[in-house]
């Protein structure tokens, strides 16, 4: 490429024109981090739960309906939503191919 530098760095270039305002998320924990900022953490929140890899996966929420800790075993590559007042917990199988989202607030 023509005019292109030979030396050790290098400059990258950002186009702040387009700023779009955003809410940072802070606390303590990793949790309340991420979630605590977008749903009121006093009501219920439906998580998706999605087994990527594991052969069986186990986790554990508490149910909104009942006020009871609920277990839940997915096999691998399925997946399940479910309205809990925490944030779901792996219990058994590997935690780094669960996928947990947020689908809404409020269920």
């Amino acid at each position: 490429m023509s005019g292109a530098g030979t030396g050790p760095y290098l400059y990258l270039i950002w186009d702040y024109s387009l700023q779009l305002p955003t809410e940072l998320c802070f606390d303590f924990t990793k949790i309340g981090a991420c979630c605590a900022c977008v749903c009121d953490p006093a009501n219920c929140v439906e998580y998706e739960v999605y087994n990527d890899n594991n052969p069986n996966v186990t986790f554990s929420y508490t149910d909104c309906d009942t006020a009871t800790t609920e277990y839940f075993t997915l096999g691998s590559k399925q997946g399940t939503t479910v309205c809990s007042s925490t944030y779901p917990v792996i219990t058994a199988g590997d935690a780094a191919y669960v996928l947990i989202t947020i689908n809404e607030c409020d269920c």
